[in-house]
């Protein structure tokens, strides 16, 4: 199995979306990898991940999610039909300051048009003991959806604070070279 980088979005400023678009279809999976905090004040809570596929505000079937904090686990599972919420994957502006939340989303067999798509990721923040909330995070969900993924849309419950940064890259479980 080999990791190919494919795209960044990243700013010295606010930014509200970061968008991969013509992805290559030439990989197995996709994985994104965010190191992220959000504008908005949710009293130093972890925020979330909002993610949806080739433009598409539909299809999108139930989460599932398992936190914990250290003291206490807790459990979730909802519906989010208009885009993948993945919970608890980034800080937010009442964390301690230059905090960001680190997350890794796996997007299997994004190229498959014979099955829907499954999304799980792995994320969290340590709040160092000063704010309210410092999580990880186990998160999954689907689009129900058979297309193939050509472009990809990450936000958050805000705009993503200056210097976050999310990194998309193709895996392949052969022994090609990628794209």
């Amino acid at each position: 199995m080999s990791m190919f980088p494919i795209a960044s979005a990243t700013s010295g400023s606010a930014f509200s979306y970061g968008t991969f678009t013509s992805i290559p279809q030439t990989f197995t999976h996709l994985q994104l990898r965010v190191f992220g905090r959000a504008t908005f004040n949710n009293g130093g809570y972890n925020g979330s991940l909002y993610i949806q596929f080739n433009g598409s505000g539909a299809n999108y079937g139930y989460r599932h999610s398992l936190s914990g904090n250290g003291s206490t686990a807790t459990s979730f599972n909802g519906t989010s039909t208009s885009q993948l919420a993945l919970i608890s994957l980034v800080t937010d502006a009442g964390s301690i300051a230059n905090n960001y939340g680190v997350s890794v989303i796996d997007i299997l067999d994004y190229t498959n048009t014979n099955k829907n798509k499954t999304v799980r990721a792995i994320g969290g923040a340590d709040n160092n003991g000063t704010a309210n909330y410092g999580a990880i995070a186990l998160t999954s969900q689907a689009w129900l959806d058979l297309s193939a993924i050509s472009s990809i849309q990450v936000g958050t419950d805000a705009q993503f604070a200056a210097n976050s940064r999310i990194d998309l890259y193709g895996i392949s479980t052969s022994n090609a070279t990628g794209a």
